[in-house]
C-alpha cells in the first residue's frame, strides 16, 4: 500500500493497494482518491476494501507498507488479523540520513567520515537481518557499542525504529509471516509508474483517470490470464523424458 502523486488536476493523493499472484505478477487490488493522507481517510479507504471482501478466509495475511504513520496506525484497527510489515528500504533510508546528520568527527578527519557512515549503516542492516531473537539480541549489544559515542543517534534509531517497529522489520519476526520475500514497497512504487503511464498526464479529472484505470485494469486482466495459462502448459526440457511430470501439464501450475 502507498500512495501516488500528481494524477489529477486536484492534487488529491491517489492510494494504490496491490498484491502479486503465484506467477510473481503485480496486480491492482484497490484504488482511492483521498482529499488528505489523514487517518480518518485511510481507515475509510481501508474500510471500503476490506467490505469488498467476502469472507475471512479471504483477508490478507500480510500488509506492506512504507513508514507513514497514519497509515501505519490504522492497518491494524481495520485488518487485525493481518501482520503489519514496514518497508526495509524506507527504514534504511531514514536512518542513513539521520546518521549523515547527527554523526560528527573531528576537524582533519573528514575523509574517514565516509567509512564510518557506510559501517553504521553497515551495522544496523545487520541488525535488523538477523534470523533469531537471540541473534538480534546479541547484535543489538554491539550495535550500541558500535554507536556509544553517538547516544543521539542511538537513540532516535532504538525511539523510532527498535522499540516501536522490531516486530514490523526484524527477519527474527517478519519471517514468521508468509510476506514471499517482499520487504519492501517496491511492487507498488512500480505499479505507480504503470498506473501513470496509463494516465499520460496530470491534468486531468477523476473521471479521466477512472477511464485510464478501468482501460489498465482490463489489460492487466489478460495480462494475468496469461501467465496462469503459461504456468499451466510449460514443460521444462528438463523433465521432458520423466514420464510423473509428462502427467501434469493442465492439471498443475509450475509456480
Amino acid at each position: 500500500m502507498d500512495s501516488t502523486y500528481k494524477t489529477n488536476k486536484y492534487n488529491m493523493p491517489l492510494f494504490e493497494i496491490v498484491g502479486f499472484i503465484s506467477t510473481e505478477r503485480t496486480y491492482n487490488v484497490g484504488f482511492a482518491w483521498l482529499t488528505n493522507e489523514k487517518e480518518d481517510n485511510f481507515i475509510w479507504a481501508l474500510q471500503q476494501l476490506r467490505s469488498l471482501v467476502r469472507n475471512e478466509g479471504s483477508l490478507p495475511k500480510v500488509i506492506l507498507t512504507d513508514r507513514d504513520t497514519a497509515l501505519m496506525n490504522v492497518v491494524g484497527q481495520v485488518f487485525p488479523t493481518s501482520a503489519a510489515i514496514v518497508c526495509r528500504v524506507h527504514v534504511q533510508k531514514n536512518v542513513g540520513s539521520k546518521i549523515k546528520e547527527l554523526l560528527k568527527v573531528r576537524e582533519g578527519e573528514e575523509v574517514e567520515k565516509e567509512i564510518v557512515w557506510a559501517n553504521l549503516e553497515k551495522a544496523f542492516m545487520h541488525l535488523l537481518y538477523s534470523d533469531t531473537v537471540d541473534m538480534y539480541g546479541d547484535r543489538l549489544m554491539e550495535f550500541r557499542e558500535l554507536c556509544k559515542k553517538w547516544p543521539r543517534l542511538l537513540r532516535y534509531i532504538e525511539e523510532t525504529v527498535l522499540d516501536t517497529d522490531k516486530e514490523k522489520v526484524v527477519c527474527a519476526w517478519v519471517d514468521k509471516h508468509m510476506h514471499m520475500g517482499n520487504y519492501t514497497t517496491n511492487r507498488v512504487e512500480s505499479a505507480h509508474g504503470v498506473l501513470k503511464k496509463s494516465l499520460e498526464d496530470s491534468f486531468g479529472d477523476l473521471v479521466k483517470g477512472w477511464e485510464a484505470i478501468h482501460h489498465m485494469l482490463g489489460l492487466q486482466f489478460t495480462e494475468v490470464q496469461t501467465k496462469f495459462g503459461q504456468s499451466m502448459s510449460i514443460e521444462e526440457h528438463r523433465y521432458r523424458d520423466v514420464r510423473l511430470y509428462s502427467l501434469l501439464p493442465f492439471k498443475v501450475s509450475r509456480a
